[in-house]
């Protein structure tokens, strides 16, 4: 399932994004992406990893980026 269909599910289910809107394909991108859910801490060149607690256990979130990767146009 696309990005694009994932923020249109999330939206009919009246499931808001933490701006209180909708959800977008980019808003879904950005957070898929963030390495803060799995617990490392990212500012420009600095990362640290296992910084906080995961939200989402890092073979989850390493599935993820393998999948964004194989989707994303050549």
């Amino acid at each position: 399932m696309g990005l694009r269909r994932i923020a249109a599910r999330l939206n009919e289910s009246g499931v808001r994004a933490r701006s209180g809107g909708g959800w977008t394909p980019a808003s879904l991108a950005s957070l898929l992406r963030n390495p803060a859910y799995a617990g490392d801490y990212k500012r420009g060149k600095v990362r640290i990893p296992e910084n906080h607690p995961a939200i989402v256990d890092r073979a989850v979130f390493e599935l993820a980026q393998a999948a964004i990767l194989i989707r994303r146009p050549q």
